[in-house]
């Protein structure tokens, strides 16, 4: 079966790229975060913004759980950046929950470190 696949390219800054790819009853959202290596070695480290989120709404982790229907355990895991990996379920969960934007939920930092 194939399906005509419409898709949004969004530039949040110089660095994070999203596309959005809508199916027929679901969407995919992807993330492309761009490093240019020049003569210093740059780490992009991505992190969770939910405690921020969290702060600014006046709620907080229990509230989430509560909402997310989830556990403590791994609302905890990502309000303090513990989470390796994220299903885009997960993401799309937790825009509707804190009524926000996928780029809403990550902060991106870079870090350069000289070669010598």
């Amino acid at each position: 079966m194939y399906f005509v696949v419409n898709y949004t390219v969004r530039t949040f800054d110089s660095q994070v790229i999203s596309i959005v790819y809508k199916y027929p009853n679901y969407f995919v959202s992807v993330f492309i975060v761009k490093s240019i290596l020049l003569h210093d070695e740059v780490d992009t480290v991505i992190k969770l913004n939910i405690q921020n989120l969290l702060d600014k709404q006046n709620k907080t982790r229990y509230w989430l759980v509560k909402h997310m229907e989830s556990n403590y355990e791994t609302i905890n895991r990502l309000c303090d950046n513990k989470s390796v990996a994220l299903q885009l379920e997960t993401i799309e969960k937790l825009c509707n929950v804190l009524e926000c934007e996928p780029s809403d939920l990550f902060t991106i930092k870079q870090e350069e470190h000289s070669k010598n």
